[in-house]
């Protein structure tokens, strides 16, 4: 045996090599059997899911751990979770930095399986701990204690790259699926100190959808502050999920959202979310089955949204649509089309009893919610309009119609200012402006008519009279108010009718017609009922009266209106003479 064999380093060395080999050795060899053999025994003794796990390696002079193909299945073989790689790169510098410090945590291709069951039932459930078995035993009541410090924790880079979420709704009469992929999140620099870190998170779909959020966050205490994104969410992607809710179908739109907020859970949840922006683009909305689109929306923008959760507060600066496609009709039942939309589709299936909700008190209510919107503009919008009761149909097209409401609020006791304006078939137009109090109702408004086509209104004549409303203008201006005090409505003005041309059905003739009427300084009021009227001018008037053989007058005949029956004056000596007015021929009507 040489000399140096049994020199004292010789032998401190030959100690620290076998060590170093043993410890290489339990790392490198036996390190990933102990890891693989707890994953795959304790895993199912925690959670009802059986674990899958690919490859480990642990590196114990680099302080590394890398995992690969791990997942977990429930009891029927569907995986419900995952993921392709996992890399944890430890800091020996935890021992003077007297925290867990890690250099890297990677996460690579993460999935996640969510599907709802026929049930209700969430197949994640299955991840929750299994309960204790037995009644726990029971303890005798103490003060809630303050809870422990979380571990010192300090991080430098936690990624996660190209995960996967899945969810399946199949609870929905018909079944509804959707992904979201890739999903990136970075987390730089954090502790669980007071510092936290700053964070990423970003998705997006194959539709294009994309969300983006970046912010800070800490645990100790737990804050965050930041910025929210979502761009290009498809409006079909809502409506597909809650199609079976609805009585509409949604074929395209797109909805993009800016906000930023800050967050806090200390004794309360605190929220303070600023909105910039939420805007809603080609929006087209059509009953179930039809083939007729009944509301186009080019333009929805909502900005300047604030809300406050812990007081309970919300504002929003303006809601401006613009652009917006209406077609409306009234039913010859009276009921509205564009009220279907809002209906909610009637379940075949057995009725359901719902439970009554206990009641809250005022304490658990809290204080009610305050919302105010400064300004809800309607611009360039149109709605063609009819009224299938009427024969033949009325029908009338407004456009460019713009509406404008300030100061609104949940204060429904707060008067809000009002300015409508639009025009009617291209000719007339129609103005108003004011205020207007919802509850009460109640109104102080200035009115203004210009050049109202009158013979839009030939479906409506033809109802009540036996003449046909060729022409006529209508014009007017004057102030309008509406209250719950006596009088109840007053309207004070002028009215003018233009070019008034009336035929009478039965003769095919001229019947009341005039170049202009002015009716000055009119003065109405309803409960109790008034009517003053300053000066009426009539310009070219004219009237065909015709005292017919029987004695009648044509005019009782044409305002009587259609089949209604007339009774003649009897000469002496003679019985009273029934005469019936011919139908009403109603004139065409351009709308």
């Amino acid at each position: 045996m040489p000399p140096f064999v049994k020199t004292k380093t010789f032998i401190i060395s030959a100690v620290i090599a076998v060590l170093v080999g043993l410890y290489a050795l339990a790392g490198f060899m036996l390190a990933p059997k102990l890891l693989r053999n707890a994953l795959m025994q304790d895993v199912p003794k925690a959670v009802n899911a059986k674990p899958s796990v690919g490859e480990i390696r642990v590196n114990p002079f680099l302080f590394q751990i890398e995992i690969k193909d791990l997942s977990l299945t429930d009891p029927r073989g569907e995986k419900l979770l995952g993921f392709g790689r996992f890399f944890i790169d430890f800091e020996l510098s935890s021992i003077w930095h007297r925290a867990y410090s890690f250099v890297n945590i990677d996460i690579d291709a993460p999935f996640v399986n969510a599907v709802i069951a026929e049930d209700g039932r969430l197949n994640l459930a299955q991840l929750s701990p299994e309960p204790a078995a037995g009644p726990p035993p029971p303890t005798a009541k103490k003060e809630p204690l303050a809870a422990p410090p979380l571990p010192a924790v300090r991080i430098h880079s936690f990624k996660v790259s190209q995960g996967l979420v899945t969810f399946t709704d199949r609870a929905h009469p018909s079944d509804f699926a959707t992904r979201l992929e890739p999903i990136n999140f970075e987390l730089k620099e954090f502790t669980t100190g007071v510092d936290g870190g700053l964070f990423t998170l970003t998705g997006a779909s194959k539709l294009g959808e994309r969300v983006e959020w970046h912010g800070h966050v800490s645990v100790q205490p737990i804050e965050s502050d930041g910025e929210f994104q979502i761009n290009g969410l498809q409006a079909h992607t809502l409506w597909e999920y809650l199609e079976d809710r609805l009585a509409f179908q949604v074929n395209s739109g797109k909805i993009d959202l800016n906000a930023t907020y800050k967050f806090s859970y200390k004794d309360q949840v605190e929220l303070q979310a600023d909105v910039a922006k939420i805007s809603l683009t080609d929006l087209v909305v059509r009953p179930k089955g039809s083939e007729q689109d009944w509301v186009t929306v080019p333009e929805l923008l909502v900005s300047g949204t604030k809300v406050d959760l812990a007081k309970r507060a919300a504002h929003t600066d303006s809601l401006i649509i613009s652009g917006v496609k209406l077609m409306a009709w009234m039913e010859p039942d009276g009921s509205f089309n564009l009220l279907k939309l809002a209906a909610t589709p009637t379940p075949e299936s057995a009725p359901t009893t719902v439970a009554p909700a206990a009641p809250a008190s005022a304490a658990d209510a809290g204080p009610a919610w305050s919302f105010d919107l400064q300004e809800f503009a309607l611009r360039d919008a149109s709605i063609a309009a009819e009224d299938r009761s009427t024969k033949p149909v009325a029908k009338v097209m407004l456009a460019p119609l713009s509406l404008k409401v300030e100061g609104a609020s949940l204060d429904l006791a707060k008067p809000v200012s009002l300015a409508f304006e639009t025009k009617i078939n291209d000719s007339g137009a129609v103005s108003v402006t004011g205020q207007v109090t919802p509850r009460p109702v109640s109104a102080n408004v200035a009115l203004k008519l210009s050049g109202i086509e009158l013979a839009t209104l030939q479906p409506y004549v033809a109802q009540y009279t036996s003449m046909t409303l060729q022409g006529g203008a209508l014009s007017a201006d004057g102030t309008v108010r509406y209250g719950a005090a006596k009088p109840a409505l007053q309207f004070a003005g002028n009215l003018s009718v233009a070019k008034l041309h009336t035929t009478d059905n039965a003769l095919h003739q001229d019947f009341i017609n005039w170049e202009r009427l002015d009716v000055q300084g009119l003065k109405y009021q309803h409960d109790p009922d008034r009517l003053d009227i300053d000066q009426v001018l009539a310009i070219k008037a004219y009237a065909r009266v015709i005292i017919e053989p029987d004695t009648s007058i044509n005019v009782k005949r044409v305002l009587a209106g259609p089949g209604a029956t007339v009774i003649a004056a009897p000469a002496p000596g003679e019985a009273p003479v029934a005469a019936t007015a011919p139908p009403a021929q109603a004139a065409p009507a351009s709308v």
